[in-house]
């Protein structure tokens, strides 16, 4: 019975030195080389198995000093999510003002994060 081998070179992200790692994924089972740390290792692990990052977008602004407000996730979410966050905030419009912070959605797309503002935008009538 053959098993299939499937190999990634990552460069780690964790700290200055970047090691280049190798991930050999040989069924279910994972095995690297290359790193310097634990970190490291945790690093590839979670890039490989659950990769998550932070949705970053806009949404629209009613009667705002600027038409639109930047947002984010207040944590990372599966990377698989992150198109359809900026598809849902395309659609989204507030009402200024909006404060720095503020949360605009709760637990987005059942990920347990929320899209909050980075950046505050006052009223004009």
């Amino acid at each position: 019975m053959s098993m299939n081998i499937v190999e990634h070179r990552l460069t780690c992200i964790v700290c200055p030195i970047g090691c280049i790692i190798t991930v050999r994924m040989l069924g279910d089972g994972l095995e690297a080389s290359g790193y310097r740390c634990s970190r490291g290792l945790d690093y590839v692990r979670q890039e490989i198995l659950d990769p998550r990052r932070i949705a970053i977008t806009v949404v629209k602004v009613r009667y705002g000093d600027t038409p639109v407000v930047p947002v984010k996730t207040d944590k990372p979410i599966p990377k698989k999510f992150v198109r359809e966050v900026a598809r849902l905030a395309a659609y989204m419009e507030i009402e200024a003002p909006v404060e720095l912070g503020q949360i605009l959605l709760e637990n987005i797309l059942g990920t347990g994060a929320n899209l909050i503002a980075t950046r505050s935008v006052r009223r004009i009538e």
